[in-house]
Formats: C-alpha cells, structure tokens, sequence
C-alpha cells in the first residue's frame, strides 16, 4: 500500500495555513468594521488575499519550528503529543480525520476543476458567438453577443475583454451605454477579472467558514471602485446610477450566470447600496490602507507559523 503520509503531511499544511489565513482575516475584518462605515478597496483586498498570502508563507516559515517558541511550552507540546499518540481512542481519531481530510481534498479539488471547466466552456461559448465592434474599451476589444439576455461583463484573464448582449443595447440609452462601458473599463485598468477568478477559485479550495464574507467583501468594494471610477470618467455620478438601476432591471428577467467574469449587475449585487454610494460620492482622495490592520495580519501569521509545523507533524505522522 502506498504511504499517504506526504500527501497528509502536504495536504495538513496547506489548509492549516489557509485556516490560520482566514481566521486572521476575519479578525482584522472584525476590528476595521464599525456600524454604518463601508469597508474600503484595500481593506477588503487585504482580507481577502490574506489567506493565499498565509499558504505562500505560513510552510516557508514553519522550517524553523524553534524560532519564536518558548522551551516550556516546546517541551509541553511534545509531551502532550506523545500522550495523544499512546492513546488507542486518540489515535485512532487521528487516522479517522486523516481519512476525512484526504475525502475532502479530493472532493473540493474536483468542485475547483469543475469551476474551472464551466468558466472555459462559457468562454468558448461566447466568444464563438460574439461580434468584434468598432470601439475599445480601456485599450481593450468590445464585442457585441447576440442574445435575448440583457448582459454586460469583462471576461479574460491576461486579454480581457467587454462582451454586451444584443438584448442590453437595444434596453439602454447612449448615455447609459456610456456609463456602463466606463465600469467596465475600471475592471479592465484594474485587472479585476483575474483577482476574481483566483479569489474564487483559491475559496472553492479552501472553503473554511467565513471565506465567503471575504470573497463578497472584495467583490462589493471592487464594484463600488469602478462605479465611483467611471462616474469620474463620464462626469456624472447620477447617470451611472441610472444605468445601474436600468440594468439591474432588464436582468430580472434573466437567470443567466456569468462564471469567471466581472459583470455590470449581477445578482445578488448590493445595487441599492452602490446607488447610495454613487449619489454620495465626494471628490475626497481614497484612504491610505490603515498600518495597524496589516501590522495585526502579519503578526497573527508569524505568530501562528512557529506552531504550525508541529501541529500538522501531530495531524498527520503518527
């Protein structure tokens, strides 16, 4: 029989790390909301991206298992393992987890290859069917898809580019149009259909509860940063409202998913939120990323690396 261990071993580690990484994220998250205050950009990027940033660095910094410890605790810790490891009862509740840790590996591996497949099938799908059109958006292709489902979305990881159904021109006015296009074009400067997919990609891997707040967090700051953008760019905040409203309208008739994309109004987005937000805009500078929330992240994930090893070491060799 093949040893699992190194795959357990592996397998412990990095969602060990991933957990430490949420947990810390939410910790920050709970620390920088206050009732009434809308998270910024770069406070809800930073949680979001906190936890692969923990699966990068958490094992690296694990080598050393002896950096931060002090020697009572270490010697504590070893003597409690070996009591854990002499236990029948213990024991083997460490091989039924290491079994229930392999099904899950499988299980959300499978969920993340199948997310990546329905996002190439969509995209093959659309760009067999679209039309390339005259303009450019941020330096990027817009194409017109003809279908009788009002869509707006920026689909490309590395090439973006701006897909519009037949259905949503035909809905909106010039103006709106406009407006519309503007947003999309701030997800195309800002790259945010690349972050989105890894984001929801990395979250289907590592599913740990509160993950979702994380991801939805990121992804209402991201959309009220390209509403706020293209309200700039066009010079009126209440039409990019209007065309939010309009769209927001004409996709009700719809149940269309758009997988692996950035879309105008999709659904469950906070439209009367983002409305509140665009018709409050101010012309004030966006805030700097607060020190201490990044200074309590990384803290958190120094701290927590120095007993990581030889937590997963009790986890999974034994």
């Amino acid at each position: 029989m093949a040893d699992l261990h190194p795959v357990l071993l592996w397998l412990a580690s990095v969602y060990a790390a991933a957990g430490v990484g949420v947990l810390s994220a939410l910790l920050i998250r709970a620390w920088t909301r206050r009732p009434g205050r809308v998270v910024t950009l770069l406070e809800a990027a930073w949680c979001a991206l906190l936890p692969p940033l923990a699966v990068l660095l958490l094992p690296l910094s694990a080598l050393d298992p002896h950096l931060t410890q002090l020697p009572e605790m270490h010697a504590a810790w070893h003597r409690w393992e070996q009591v854990v490891h002499r236990g029948a009862v213990t024991h083997g509740a460490l091989h039924a987890a290491n079994a229930l840790l392999l099904l899950a590996g499988v299980f959300f591996l499978a969920r993340t290859v199948y997310a990546v497949t329905r996002m190439h099938a969509f995209a093959v799908a659309v760009r067999s069917a679209a039309r390339p059109q005259a303009a450019q958006i941020a330096g990027a292709p817009l194409y017109s898809v003809p279908s009788a489902r009002p869509l707006c979305f920026t689909m490309g990881l590395l090439r973006p580019a701006v897909y519009v159904t037949t259905s949503l021109q035909e809905h909106l006015s010039p103006r709106e149009q406009e407006a519309m296009l503007a947003h999309e074009g701030a997800h195309i400067r800002r790259r945010d259909g690349l972050t989105r997919v890894f984001l929801s990609l990395f979250y289907a891997l590592f599913p740990f509860p509160g993950s979702s707040l994380l991801l939805q967090d990121w992804h209402q700051a991201a959309e009220r940063g390209c509403d706020a953008e293209a309200a700039s760019r066009i010079g009126s905040a209440p039409d990019v409202a209007a065309a939010l409203i309009r769209v927001a309208q004409a996709m009700t008739r719809s149940t269309t998913a758009v997988p692996g994309s950035v879309c105008f109004a999709d659904f469950g987005d906070d439209i009367e939120g983002r409305v509140q937000a665009l018709l409050a805009l101010t012309a004030s500078p966006p805030r700097a990323l607060p020190t201490r929330p990044v200074l309590l992240g990384l803290g958190l994930l120094l701290t927590a690396s120095s007993w990581l090893y030889h937590i997963v070491e009790l986890f999974a060799r034994h």
